[in-house]
């Protein structure tokens, strides 16, 4: 089953606009914004009004009507631009920047000389067991001769 459609609405302070979708993230995209208005309260869910009813009649389709009242008109005021970041916040970030970057190369090179490190002892080791194995190898080889002569001398002894 399909959501009801929601009303909701904004003002740029000059207009009011009005859309009837089933989610913000809908009614945002309907008004062709990327970012929240909702979240910085701009935006609103109205539930009763002239807009709300002509937005449940066209859903989807925003409603654009002019903000009536003077009063509104200040309130809904877009937000002053923020200003710019001077020239020495920008060559701080600059810096900073530049100084986690030798971080981070810095942290790659200990990375890899652990690697090597790893692999060299690795390979120690792997030699040491070729040679513990070869050992094991030729002493078990002269026991079991041994072992084969002591069989004969007891069945020679006993037979």
């Amino acid at each position: 089953m399909a959501r009801r459609p929601r009303v909701f609405t904004w003002s740029d302070g000059f207009h009011r606009y009005f859309v009837a979708e089933t989610s913000r993230a809908k009614a945002l995209a309907a008004w062709g914004f990327d970012r929240d208005l909702f979240r910085e309260g701009a935006a609103s869910e109205i539930n009763e009004g002239p807009g709300h009813d002509a937005a449940l009649a066209r859903p989807g389709e925003v409603i654009e009507e002019v903000a009536g009242d003077i009063r509104e008109l200040a309130a809904a005021a877009p937000e002053k631009p923020k200003p710019k970041s001077s020239g020495k916040a920008l060559a701080t970030a600059r810096k900073r920047l530049a100084e986690m970057e030798v971080k981070l190369a810095a942290l790659d090179a200990d990375h890899q000389a652990a690697e090597a490190d790893f692999a060299a002892r690795e390979a120690a080791l792997a030699r040491e067991r070729e040679t513990a194995d070869r050992r094991h190898a030729e002493a078990r080889a002269t026991l079991r001769e041994r072992l084969g002569e002591a069989r004969a001398a007891v069945k020679a002894a006993a037979g």
